[in-house]
């Protein structure tokens, strides 16, 4: 390793004379140098590593002692200050760059909180097809829960509740005899998720009867995050019937939305009123649930008749 010295000295006013020595070490690799400057006149000879050059390229970061340094009275926390040189040239009243002051634990909180806020008034939920008046009443607060219809009430509202993780478009097929409750489930989903989410009902036979007559769209049937199919295997069938259940639950699964039908078949009656082909995509991408009871509307009947 070789070695050069290189004295520099002044005199002041006071006669009292200086010798800086700059040492300039050779390394091996790549010949690169390394400099250290040392006040050889003062007590302490510990180099003094220059970085001039990485204050002008990135700026001064400085921090304060913590007895010393400003902290945010509700969460403690030590506030800093980095100055920051300007991205471009700017005026000369303006400086190379200004003091920025850094943000406390609980001011993040709070940015991040505003944020969300912003978000859900920013990213509405596109404009679905609503629930029918007599339907926005169903919801779970007022679904009669009993043992023989538990355990469909749970899976729906587990569905609803988790519905932001339902990334691979699974949804429910809701099987049983007519009254039994389906599509209060399917509708109290629906109101559970409308606020955050764009929502779709449709009835079967209704809806393939306003798309004969052109006053229907099928797009906005796939372009939901959830679509209600209610009273599948009810519509007559036909060739023209199929293809187009076929085109909306293709259409849903290619963009992994989930779908809740709603039956009065089980699952072996519904393959035979469906066909195969639009019976195999239903069944082997949704979570069956059959729902058991008496006849909900025949009950209700009686009750007013009393």
């Amino acid at each position: 390793m070789k070695r050069r010295s290189v004295h520099i000295g002044r005199r002041s006013s006071g006669s009292l004379q200086y010798r800086m020595e700059v040492n300039m070490f050779k390394l091996g690799q790549g010949g690169r140098f390394s400099a250290a400057i040392m006040n050889t006149g003062s007590g302490s000879l510990q180099p003094k590593v220059s970085s001039r050059s990485w204050m002008t390229r990135y700026g001064i970061r400085r921090y304060f002692r913590p007895d010393w340094a400003a902290k945010c009275p509700r969460c403690r926390q030590m506030i800093n200050r980095v100055y920051r040189l300007h991205p471009f040239a700017m005026p000369k009243r303006y400086g190379r760059g200004l003091w920025l002051t850094t943000d406390c634990r609980c001011t993040l909180e709070e940015q991040k909180a505003l944020r969300e806020r912003l978000q859900k008034v920013i990213a509405k939920p596109e404009p679905g097809l609503p629930l029918p008046p007599a339907l926005k009443r169903h919801k779970f607060d007022n679904f009669i829960v009993e043992s023989f219809n538990r355990q469909a009430y749970t899976v729906c509202l587990k569905f609803a509740t988790n519905f932001a993780k339902n990334i691979d478009g699974k949804g429910l097929i809701i099987c049983g005899k007519a009254g039994r409750g389906k599509t209060h489930l399917a509708c109290a989903v629906l109101s559970k998720l409308k606020d955050d989410y764009s929502t779709g009902f449709a009835h079967i036979p209704s809806f393939l009867e306003q798309l004969r007559q052109g006053e229907a769209n099928i797009k906005q049937l796939i372009a939901v995050d959830l679509l209600v199919l209610d009273d599948l295997g009810s519509e007559r069938e036909s060739d023209w019937v199929l293809e187009k259940l076929l085109v909306i639950v293709d259409g849903r699964l290619n963009e992994f939305k989930p779908t809740i039908y709603t039956t009065n078949f089980n699952l072996d009656e519904l393959e035979l009123r469906v066909g195969s082909r639009l019976a195999s995509r239903i069944l082997y991408n949704s979570m069956d649930l059959v729902v058991q009871g008496p006849d909900w509307r025949e009950v209700k009947y009686r009750q007013g008749a009393l």
